[in-house]
């Protein structure tokens, strides 16, 4: 974010400050609620690690990494501080383990949902910018830790699913190459499928639901494209030219007398055929009505 924040301003490009500090304030309460849960979801199964390292709780800076959260603030890429889990602590340790890893990504989507409210009525227009970043993060948040690979919760939600000598050789495939198709799977913009539609059909149903849908739309209401302006009242529509000024009347040669007013002339055409002085009777096309800007914002933070 910052560093687009930085390209924008060395090329003179308007930056969209309410939307910058908007999403300052937004990642520090998602990546709470996230790592929150993973922490309290332990504790409830019988593990105390979290607990005793003072993770069970809403403060920001108990979740705050020092590189992967800066890594977010600077490049919209990163990671909040890793809850420490100890699986052999866990009352029923598979089904624990499922939900430890699964509750981050759930109460996510717990909060875009609590947070859409308020922009799904129609209240608290004031803060539309901070309440639609704080959706789009938190379903940013939930969809991408989903995806099964690297260190991510849903490569945990998958190897708890799947049979015992199965999720074994899972793991042992993802410790090795788990966090190399991570970096493929950034590299090769697949989070654009993978996350990006997702977070639009959740940001329709939250939200918007009852009009078109719209896969692409990225941007709040705020900053969606303006519709053409509209012609003015009486305006021709149909696209026809508009008629320029009438043809001059070519002056008389020397010695010839020029026809009475009312008695039609000669439109014989001459061996040299036509002049080409004369200006045709319709002018130039009318200019068209051009849309007006948007502002165009970067997509989700991942």
């Amino acid at each position: 974010m910052l560093a687009r924040v930085i390209t924008l301003l060395a090329a003179g490009d308007p930056v969209p400050w309410d939307q910058v500090l908007s999403f300052l304030v937004a990642l520090p309460i998602a990546l709470t609620i996230h790592e929150f849960a993973h922490a309290k979801r332990a504790d409830l199964a019988g593990d105390g690690t979290a607990r005793f390292q003072g993770r069970v709780t809403l403060n920001p800076l108990a979740h705050f990494d020092p590189i992967g959260t800066t890594a977010i603030l600077l490049f919209g890429m990163g990671w909040g501080k890793p809850v420490p889990v100890n699986p052999g602590a866990f009352r029923r340790p598979r089904w624990d383990g499922l939900m430890v890893g699964f509750w981050g990504p759930l109460s996510n989507f717990i909060a875009a949902a609590v947070f859409a409210l308020p922009l799904r009525f129609g209240v608290g227009a004031q803060y539309g910018v901070l309440l639609w970043e704080l959706v789009s993060l938190n379903l940013v948040l939930g969809f991408f830790n989903l995806i099964p690979v690297g260190p991510l919760d849903g490569a945990g939600v998958l190897s708890s699913l799947l049979p015992t000598r199965s999720a074994i050789r899972f793991d042992e495939f993802n410790m090795r190459f788990g966090v190399l198709l991570l970096l493929g799977v950034v590299m090769f913009h697949l989070t654009d499928r993978l996350v990006g539609i997702p977070v639009a059909v959740a940001k329709y149903v939250l939200v918007d639901l009852g009009r078109p849908l719209q896969v692409d739309d990225w941007q709040p209401p705020e900053v969606r494209e303006a519709p053409p302006p509209r012609p003015p009242s009486g305006a021709d529509t149909t696209g026809s030219k508009a008629t320029g000024p009438a043809e001059a009347e070519p002056k008389p040669a020397a010695g010839t007398t020029q026809p009475p007013a009312g008695e039609e002339r000669d439109h014989a055409p001459s061996q040299a055929g036509p002049d080409p002085q004369r200006t045709p009777a319709d002018g130039p096309p009318a200019p068209r009505a051009l849309p007006g800007d948007a502002h165009h914002v970067g997509g989700p933070s991942g």
